[in-house]
């Protein structure tokens, strides 16, 4: 008995939207797979960044504040000043 309807037999045969309908579900899969990955893991990420963290700082590895540098030593005077030049040499290190 033939079909009433040539749409509808138009339409049963046309394949077109089956990658789609084919493609949700892999793609809901997927997006599953990775949420349940990531519960997972994100536990121990967490435990690793807080050994690390107190490793880090337990070690003196970081340090927020330095000492303040020393004072540089006094100049010393070498030499008179002969001959009235008004010259004096003197060695060390002057700021």
């Amino acid at each position: 008995m033939p079909y009433r309807f040539p749409s509808v037999r138009r339409f049963l045969a046309d394949d077109s939207g089956a990658v789609t309908v084919d493609m949700v579900p892999l793609m809901a899969a997927t997006v599953a797979l990775g949420l349940a990955v990531m519960g997972i893991v994100s536990g121990g990420i967490e435990n690793a960044a807080d050994g690390i963290s107190t490793t880090m700082e337990g070690d003196g590895i970081i340090q927020t504040a330095f000492p303040a540098p020393p004072d540089p030593p006094a100049p010393q005077v070498q030499g008179t000043d002969r001959g009235g030049t008004g010259i004096i040499r003197i060695s060390g290190r002057v700021n």
